[in-house]
Order: C-alpha cells, then sequence, then structure tokens
C-alpha cells in the first residue's frame, strides 16, 4: 500500500493525497518512510486497521494504477492481511510504543542504564506468558510493560482490538510474533547475568539506552560529505562539531 505514496513504485501520489483530503485524514498520516524499522510497520498497520474499509474503498474507486492496483487490493482485502495488520497494529500499541515511550527519550529524561535492562527482562518474561494466552491480547487491560491502556481515548488501539476475521490464524500469527521474543533474550543474555554493583552503575549511568545520537551524527556526517567531498575528515569532524554546540550556521 505504501507504494502508492511513490511514483518509483508505479503509485498514484497525486491521487493518495486526494483521497486523504476528500476523507479529511491527515496527509501525513501514513509516513512517507521505505525501511524495515519494526515501530514504523506496526504504526502503520494499526492505521490500516482503523480505516481499512476507506483504503477498500480507495483502491476499488479512487486510483488507477493498473495491476498494482488490483493486487494490492486482492491482498489487503484478503483474511490473511486483515489479522496480519491486526497483529502488528496490537504489538505497536502492546510493546514497540511502549518501549519506544521509555526508552528513546533525550538525555534529560532517558532511564536509567542498568534499570533498562531489569525492565527489558521483565518484559522478555511477561512476552513469554503472553505467548500461552495470545487472544487474551485483545481484552488486556495493560501492555507489557505494566501500563494501563485505555481503548476509548485511542481509535487505533479499540479497533485493533475488535474480534479478527480469523481467531484461530489470529491467534497462530500473534504467537509467531511474540515467539521471536527469543531473539531479544538472546542477544540480552550477558546482561541479564550481569553482576551489578554501585561501581557498575555509576560507570552506566550516563549511558544512552538507544542509538539515535550515534544515527544523527552518521547522518550529519553523510550530509557533510555530499556537500563537500573534498574536504579532510577535520575539517568535516569540526563543522560537525560547531553545528551540535550551535556555533556555526551554514
Amino acid at each position: 500500500m505504501n507504494k502508492m505514496r511513490f511514483k518509483d513504485g508505479k503509485g498514484d501520489p497525486r491521487g493518495f493525497c486526494t483521497f486523504l483530503d476528500d476523507e479529511k485524514l491527515p496527509r501525513g498520516i501514513i509516513p512517507r518512510y521505505r525501511g524495515n524499522r519494526l515501530h514504523v510497520l506496526f504504526n502503520i498497520s494499526g492505521i490500516y486497521v482503523q480505516y481499512h474499509s476507506l483504503f477498500v474503498q480507495y483502491l476499488k474507486t479512487g486510483i488507477s494504477c493498473g495491476g498494482l492496483q488490483l493486487s494490492i487490493l486482492q491482498v489487503f482485502d484478503s483474511i490473511d492481511a486483515k489479522c496480519e495488520l491486526q497483529v502488528l497494529g496490537l504489538l505497536g500499541k502492546m510493546l514497540s510504543g511502549p518501549w519506544m515511550k521509555l526508552f528513546h527519550t533525550s538525555a534529560e529524561t532517558q532511564t536509567d542504564h542498568i534499570q533498562g535492562i531489569a525492565i527489558v527482562k521483565e518484559v522478555v518474561d511477561v512476552v513469554k506468558e503472553q505467548i500461552k494466552h495470545s487472544l487474551t491480547v485483545l481484552t488486556s487491560s495493560k501492555d507489557f510493560f505494566g501500563n494501563s491502556l485505555y481503548p476509548s481515548e485511542d481509535n487505533v488501539l479499540l479497533k485493533s482490538r475488535e474480534t479478527p476475521a480469523h481467531e484461530e490464524l489470529f491467534s497462530h500469527m500473534m504467537k509467531a510474533c511474540l515467539g521471536s521474543i527469543q531473539v531479544l533474550q538472546n542477544q540480552y543474555k550477558k546482561y541479564f547475568e550481569l553482576d551489578v554493583t554501585e561501581h557498575l552503575k555509576e560507570e552506566t549511568r550516563s549511558a544512552r539506552s538507544h542509538n539515535i545520537d550515534a544515527e544523527e551524527i552518521t547522518g550529519m556526517f553523510s550530509t557533510a560529505k555530499q556537500r563537500a567531498p573534498n574536504a579532510t575528515l577535520c575539517f568535516l569532524s569540526c563543522k560537525m562539531r560547531a553545528k551540535k554546540i550551535r556555533l556555526l550556521i551554514s
């Protein structure tokens, strides 16, 4: 569906925007994003669940993209796709959304690094238990981090908690997705086995719980190199440092 936002995907960007305007939906409701970030995928899936009928109608009458339109319509309106979108949308509300809100924060409000490890361990245990009762995710009053859920105040969550088009398929998909928590457990295995001391807590107090800052610097360097391909590494480094502390305006 996201291909409709891009001409090089043989989509219809103008028609897509017209559809959003006609339905009085924000133009940014579906991020102009192509990649594999799970939290973005989960967020988009939740939007598709909330406005599924509108997008189906759009695919039937709103565009003319030949085979792409018909293929997307056939898949998007299938039971498999409905269950998959519902599972991913719920995971966004139960797992990735709370994760981003807790860990992807500024340095001033960041979660303590050691404390974060303990939180992740608790979440892993909660998800493992959820696998045994996959359908209860539709009625749970809390997310995997223990935060209260308020469906009446969240239309995406409310729509995502409706009875699935195929309960058995939904349950199977949810179990398969939640089962991937084993990967996270393997990645954190050494952290979970750490002997936490006061000295270690002090040493890691300023450690960031995400890599957003590193990604920002990488992006800045890439842009600077494109703008000045003959510049030396030292020059680019100095310019980036100056930008970060707001002493240089390019």
